[in-house]
């Protein structure tokens, strides 16, 4: 059962290493191999008693996704060009952003920090993935890897 934490730790490391070799690659492998296990494996953590160690895996998804972003914006060889839906997605952005700088409502700053933590990101994802160089990734490859999870867990689902 222990065997959650350890296979969202391997796909986290080997994402970290892939993306500091500037591999797009790692991203996804942690996407269609650790984001479906992400619960479980926080959940399995708990159980065995391990409660410190799971804001450490919680925060797993956000390094990835912020290292990737970073990795992305860096590659960028000229200014991408925005589309409509960019504009509305940066504006929620921006929107989410005030509410935190803004005093409004009872909550205190800390709270609304970690709430923007968890409501921008998918502003970070929908970037991250919007401004990748399709080039750069074997889709063909990752898709084999997504069938690969879809299967069992389709299974697993029916049973």
């Amino acid at each position: 059962m222990f065997l959650f934490p350890i296979i969202y730790i391997v796909f986290f490391s080997i994402a970290v290493i892939q993306l500091l070799k500037s591999k797009i690659d790692g991203a996804l492998l942690f996407i269609i191999f650790g984001l479906p296990i992400y619960i479980t494996s926080l959940s399995t953590t708990f159980m065995y008693g391990l409660p410190l160690l799971v804001p450490i895996l919680q925060s797993f998804k956000e390094v990835i996704m912020l290292l990737t972003f970073l990795i992305v914006l860096l590659s960028l060889k000229k200014k991408p060009r925005l589309y409509f839906i960019d504009i509305i997605i940066l504006v929620y952005l921006f929107y989410i952003i005030c509410y935190t700088v803004i005093p409004i409502g009872e909550f205190s700053f800390k709270e609304r920090l970690i709430a923007l933590k968890s409501i921008s990101f998918f502003p970070l994802i929908y970037f991250s993935g919007r401004l990748i160089d399709p080039k750069k990734v074997n889709l063909n490859k990752h898709f084999q890897y997504i069938c690969i999870i879809a299967i069992p867990a389709a299974v697993v689902v029916l049973w």
